[in-house]
């Protein structure tokens, strides 16, 4: 089991391995196949850097805040008040935030490489006199490699 893996990677992977070959000449069924395989390849990827994809989304929200949240939920409502309170005195900080987040929730889609992470890449924020250059966080498997290039739209996680 590699690094991050729960006990149900086996699992995810055979019903990834499972979906991938099925194949039907019924095209809603073909729709809903394809479904399943999507959501069953995101369980897996969740399963492999999900863990660490909450815990860098806690500590962003902490560095911002500068406090720590006790969980991710916590976490979540008090990045949630400081939005609604702030009056637009933090906006890079929280569009460097968002950012990491959307790059982050895309590599839970799937893995470096696989159609389900291709979707069209942000561009990065140009550097300017007040702010650098955002280099996101990426994860473990992707940190010495770049983003591949997307093709489309993706929803939340």
């Amino acid at each position: 089991m590699a690094s991050g893996e729960s006990g149900a990677a086996l699992a995810h992977s055979r019903l990834v391995d499972l979906l991938r070959v099925v194949s039907t000449d019924d095209e809603y069924l073909r729709y809903r196949l394809r479904s399943a395989f999507r959501l069953a390849r995101h369980l897996q990827r969740y399963d492999e850097i999900g863990e660490w994809a909450r815990a860098e989304d806690v500590a962003a929200v902490a560095r911002l805040l500068a406090t720590q949240p006790p969980s991710w939920d916590a976490g979540e409502t008090a990045l949630e008040a400081f939005v609604r309170t702030d009056g637009g005195e933090h906006d890079r900080e929280l569009l460097h935030l968002f950012h990491e987040r959307f790059l982050r929730g895309k590599a839970l889609l799937g893995p470096p490489g696989s159609a389900m992470a291709h979707h069209h890449v942000v561009p990065a924020l140009r550097h300017t006199r007040d702010h650098p250059t955002i280099s996101p966080s990426l994860p473990p498997d992707t940190a010495s490699r770049p983003l591949p290039q997307s093709r489309g739209v993706r929803g939340r996680p």
